[in-house]
């Protein structure tokens, strides 16, 4: 059965649990509250094909300044990379990847046309 997030967005390999778990990350990073870090990281581990697991994983790695962080997300987004993707998740994919090589303009312009496309993508 496909899951989608609390704002009707697809989640590629998830479960209805892992579908979930992503919200309450969601929840936790929106308030600053929580550690959405390690829910993302349960999520990656438990459920490798669920895409936007490893794409939040990334952007909470980018988040900050740490070059060390870079690196992490781009071994995280390596692995999502391998899977089968909607445009959503691939466009967040690119928007990370711009902004891991310091094209920070083409990282906006990327996310912006995600979030164009899908208006209640909290990522986004």
């Amino acid at each position: 059965m496909t899951q989608l997030d609390l704002q009707g967005n697809h989640l590629t390999g998830a479960s209805a649990a892992a579908a979930s778990a992503y919200g309450d990350a969601l929840r936790q990073l929106s308030i600053y509250a929580g550690d959405p870090l390690a829910v993302a990281d349960r999520l990656v581990e438990d459920e490798p094909g669920f895409g936007m697991a490893h794409v939040l994983k990334a952007w909470l790695f980018l988040l900050g300044t740490d070059a060390k962080a870079a690196a992490a997300a781009r071994e995280v987004i390596a692995k999502a990379e391998a899977l089968d993707l909607d445009s959503r998740e691939q466009g967040h994919i690119a928007a990370i990847n711009h902004l891991i090589e310091g094209r920070f303009h083409a990282a906006s312009r990327v996310l912006e046309g995600v979030a164009a496309e899908h208006p209640r993508d909290l990522l986004a």
